[in-house]
């Protein structure tokens, strides 16, 4: 063993150690406040609208978009009802919104009057459409486990290693050249 490893082996052990332990954590930040109160309305909307996935045998998950304490878009999962997968209660929820205020209108609203309830925290995709939407305010009910982000960060990984470019860099340039809103 070289000397920088004898000398700083506990640090980097204990870097390790801690690294390893804040894997999945960035996950679970909501842990660190107060869980908030939700109208009694909010709830019995959220609840009816899951039950709508259990006909098809869904997960039971609803979810509701409120801007200034207007509903803007409903949605609960319908992957199985009507196969298809992005089917899920909260990428429902922001296509009926989207359809509703337009793409531009929905754009402008200002984020901090904007809120997603769901009956059951987003998984991986519904997560990534509400960063795509600029969505930061995200109540749900039940949380996910410790055990699934865990999981989820290691397909992460997979899918981070196994991806990989093609040639035609250059032919995507021009499909976004052509299109009127492109602006790198």
């Amino acid at each position: 063993m070289n000397s920088f490893l004898k000398t700083h082996y506990l640090k980097i052990v204990g870097l390790l150690f801690l690294l390893l332990a804040m894997y999945p954590s960035s996950y679970i930040f909501y842990k660190l406040k107060k869980t908030k109160e939700v109208p009694y309305s909010i709830q019995h909307q959220l609840i009816e609208l899951g039950g709508k996935s259990l006909a098809s045998l869904d997960v039971p998950v609803g979810a509701i978009i409120t801007f200034n304490d207007f509903i803007l878009g409903t949605g609960y999962n319908n992957v199985l009802k009507d196969s298809v997968a992005f089917g899920h209660a909260e990428i429902n929820a922001i296509t009926m919104a989207l359809k509703k205020l337009g793409m531009k209108k929905f754009n402008e609203l200002d984020r901090n009057k904007l809120y997603l309830y769901t009956t059951l925290e987003p998984c991986e995709m519904c997560r990534g459409a509400l960063i795509e939407y600029r969505i930061k305010k995200v109540r749900f009910m039940k949380s996910k486990s410790l055990r699934y982000w865990w999981k989820e960060r290691n397909w992460e990984l997979v899918y981070e290693y196994n991806k990989s470019q093609i040639t035609g860099e250059n032919l995507q340039d021009s499909l976004l050249l052509k299109h009127p809103l492109y602006n790198n």
